[in-house]
Formats: structure tokens, C-alpha cells, sequence
């Protein structure tokens, strides 16, 4: 890729971001709730940047804030997957998933899908709690569950 076609991709990678962002805010104020939205607004050149250099096979580690590292590596904000260790009912991940349905139905291109543990007690201990962990290939294939 030549440094124009790169800069251009970086640049709409940037655009996407902050449109993203735009439009996180203000799904925000129509909810009636307190909390932080984790913003990416004036952050997007290091995502883009960094997401148009890796290579394909690259791995990336985000956060909870750097919804812009994603949309910049080429995902789809239309199909959702929300994984969280905590209950299922009244969980972190209901609140989150709820706040979608309630905010961006009709721009989901797939059913939200959530992952999290069963609604029952969980035993301790290493082995006992094994059949209820998340691991990487039930991540895996709750994000293959949402593409077209």
C-alpha cells in the first residue's frame, strides 16, 4: 500500500471512530442513567494509526475504553457479543446488553449475544468452576455466531 492510500485508510479508520463516538454520546443522553461512556473523542489517530500497521495475524488486548482499537481493526458495530463472568440475570453483561436493545435495535445486523455463567450456585474450586469459565474458543465461537 502506498503512503496516500495508507494515509487515506488511516483517515476514514479515524472518521468511523469519532462517528462511533458521536453517536455513543448521544444515545447516551436519551438513557436516564448516571456513569461514565469512555469516550474516544480526540484519541482517534493511535487507534487507526496502530490498527492500519498490524498485520493480520497480530493480536490485540484492549479495554473497556478503546471501543475505537476495534472499529478500527475492521469491526462490524452492528453485531454485538458481550462477555462478562458476572450472573446472568442482573449481571454487568444484561445491563450492557439491555442498553443496546434499548438504544440501537434497529441498527443491529445480528442478535446480541451474551456470555456469561448459568444462573445457578457455582461451586468453588478450579476444577468444579471449569464448566462454567469462558474460555477462548467459546468467545470464538460467540463472535462466529454473529457474522454473516
Amino acid at each position: 500500500m502506498n503512503d496516500n492510500a495508507q494515509a487515506l485508510a488511516i483517515f476514514e479508520s479515524m472518521l468511523l471512530i469519532r462517528r462511533f463516538k458521536e453517536a455513543v454520546i448521544d444515545l447516551w443522553a436519551t438513557v436516564e442513567t448516571e456513569g461514565h461512556r469512555h469516550v474516544y473523542i480526540g484519541q482517534e489517530a493511535v487507534g487507526a494509526t496502530i490498527m492500519e500497521l498490524l498485520r493480520e495475524d497480530d493480536l490485540i488486548l484492549t479495554t473497556h475504553r478503546n471501543h475505537g482499537h476495534v472499529l478500527a481493526r475492521g469491526a462490524d458495530p452492528g453485531r454485538v457479543v458481550v462477555v462478562d463472568d458476572s450472573p446472568r440475570t442482573c449481571g454487568f453483561g444484561a445491563e450492557i446488553v439491555a442498553l443496546v436493545a434499548e438504544s440501537a435495535f434497529d441498527d443491529l445486523k445480528a442478535p446480541v449475544v451474551r456470555m456469561s455463567p448459568p444462573d445457578i450456585p457455582i461451586p468453588r474450586g478450579t476444577v468444579t468452576q471449569t464448566p462454567f469459565r469462558t474460555t477462548p474458543e467459546k468467545v470464538v465461537g460467540a463472535v462466529r455466531s454473529v457474522l454473516p
